[in-house]
């Protein structure tokens, strides 16, 4: 930490502004928008319900306020922390706990707000940054790359806009750095202390997400390469740290092959395919996600032409960060130290295959989730730093341009940043719904009433396909007192008198049953949501 005092002043004073201007946007207008879908389905398991539970309390065909529906979004009910234990253990065996038992011990604390709530994703965010800053240092020995990497996470908005989400992948963020710095101190001084706290922290990060494992395995090559692949004392003491970690995560990996079938229905989402330029285009955008979120730079606009501008500008956007990467990439090969070379290729490459050659093989979409991927995105931006101190200290003809590039760069991340703080919407906000002119006009209607359905799929526990996740984002758009009322397909729905309708997302099937006693409109449509109204014959 004394180095920073050795770099000019105008250098102190920038990295000291970007990391307050990062930890600002984390923490700025928690509750400026409402949940999205996963964020529903983290706060089902923090409340100890249940997804069947909930489906067959609520979509029952009567009616209910949406204030009525807060018990399975909050820790104010009569369920308790081993509630939510056994929910994840039922339901989501792939989400291990220790995310979700943190959370509950802090809502009971600090209450469940969606500021309260949100704020415990983004101050465990905050863990990220004295982590990376001494693996940085592990890996380079070079201060200035080590602050590069800290103004790059803290700032990037691929952490700033998933550091407000109610999910378990900030802690997971932490976990992968602290694991990996403890890996490499105890290799350069190997004490049992280090190695124990090594145990630890992958015992932590295989109870934040399973995926830990690829980073394990990621250490291991690692540290075969190192050492020759021979059985030396650091591979011994490697192993006996895994194998504890091991040990202690058996009662969990249990619980997940013993669910491996609802895991599989939960996840057929990642088994849609997809064609090669859309896959492709996902990773440029991921990629992209390091410095510049491309729908908030339109969030002003309307929804048609959002789709027409990311249109045009995601290309752009896709071919220049795909670039960037394969050139740091490409520095990181001829110009890094060779062991900083291996361990940040180890740490991408393990995963990347891990999720790639899936995809490849069976056209599948696993690899284009930025969320598995963090060990990849955190790699890179190791690189990034590196590359970004490497030009700042060259004096060579082209350091001005190099200069620009990374002030162009890390500016492009602090207005994605200030940008964010006036959007009423996350990073997933605008792949859902129009939520917002939909909630518009239910609220300024008179007596509504909402209208919804899923259907029981016999193979499947209803609502795994998203449509619930999508329900409840919208229902936290409405007034507390609007009616709903929901129904389990094929169970005949019986609508009461009085009320203004509206069906959202109707199947078929419910609006040939509503068309015999009511004229069907619609009044909203997009690309995932339709609103209708009915009105009496």
């Amino acid at each position: 930490m004394r180095q920073l005092w050795k770099f000019p002043i105008y250098r102190r004073t920038g990295f000291a502004m970007l990391i307050i201007l990062g930890i600002f946007f984390r923490f700025f207008n928690l509750d400026h928008y409402p949940y999205w879908g996963d964020e529903f389905f983290s706060l089902l398991r923090l409340s100890g319900y249940t997804q069947r539970e909930l489906i067959d309390n609520v979509f029952t065909g009567s009616l209910m306020q949406i204030s009525d529906l807060n018990v399975y979004q909050s820790t104010h009910n009569d369920k308790t922390l081993l509630d939510t234990l056994q929910s994840l253990a039922i339901k989501d065996a792939q989400h291990p706990p220790l995310y979700y038992v943190l959370l509950r011990l802090w809502s009971e604390r600090f209450g469940d707000s969606i500021a309260a709530i949100r704020s415990f994703s983004s101050l465990v965010s905050l863990l990220a940054l004295p982590a990376v800053y001494w693996l940085s240092l592990e890996l380079f020995a070079l201060p200035l790359a080590a602050w590069l990497a800290v103004v790059l996470v803290c700032v990037s908005p691929l952490h700033v806009l998933n550091a407000q989400e109610v999910r378990e992948y900030r802690l997971w963020t932490a976990t992968i750095l602290l694991s990996s710095l403890l890996l490499l101190r105890a290799m350069r001084r190997p004490q049992r202390q280090t190695w124990i706290a090594y145990g630890l922290s992958c015992t932590i990060g295989l109870y934040t997400f399973p995926m830990t494992v690829f980073v394990l395995v990621s250490h291991a090559l690692y540290l075969g390469k190192m050492e020759a692949f021979r059985l030396s004392k650091t591979v011994k003491a490697f192993l006996l740290a895994i194998s504890c970690a091991a040990i202690a995560f058996l009662p969990r990996a249990i619980v997940i092959w013993q669910s491996r079938q609802q895991i599989i229905a939960t996840n057929l989402w990642s088994s849609y395919p997809m064609t090669l330029i859309e896959r492709w285009g996902n990773y440029g955008f991921n990629l992209g996600l390091s410095f510049v979120a491309i729908p908030h730079a339109f969030s002003k606009l309307p929804q048609a032409e959002i789709e027409i501008r990311l249109w045009l500008t995601i290309p752009v956007v896709v071919l220049a960060t795909i670039w960037i990467s394969a050139y740091v990439l490409y520095f990181l090969m001829i110009k890094a130290p060779p062991a900083a070379r291996w361990f940040l290729l180890s740490l991408m490459g393990v995963t990347f295959v891990a999720l790639f050659l899936p995809d490849v093989l069976t056209g599948s979409r696993r690899s284009t989730a930025y969320r598995y991927l963090m060990p990849c995105y955190l790699g890179l931006h190791l690189a990034i730093a590196y590359l970004m101190a490497i030009k700042l200290r060259a004096t060579n003809r082209r350091s001005h341009l190099w200069r620009g590039l990374i002030f162009g760069l890390l500016l492009s991340a602090v207005v994605t940043g200030a940008v964010h703080t006036q959007v009423k919407g996350g990073l997933n906000y605008y792949w859902e719904p129009e939520h917002s002119r939909i909630a518009q006009i239910i609220n300024a209607a008179p007596h509504p009433l909402l209208i919804g359905s899923i259907n029981r799929s016999p193979n499947r526990l209803p609502g795994t396909d998203g449509l619930l996740g999508v329900l409840f984002t919208l229902l936290h758009r409405l007034e507390p007192s609007t009616w709903v009322q929901l129904v389990v397909e094929p169970q005949v729905l019986i609508v009461p008198g009085g009320y203004q309708y509206f069906p959202y997302n109707p199947s078929e099937c419910l609006l040939d049953s509503l068309w015999r006693k009511y004229d069907a409109s619609r009044l909203q449509a997009s690309s995932q949501g339709e609103l209708w109204q009915l009105k009496p014959r």
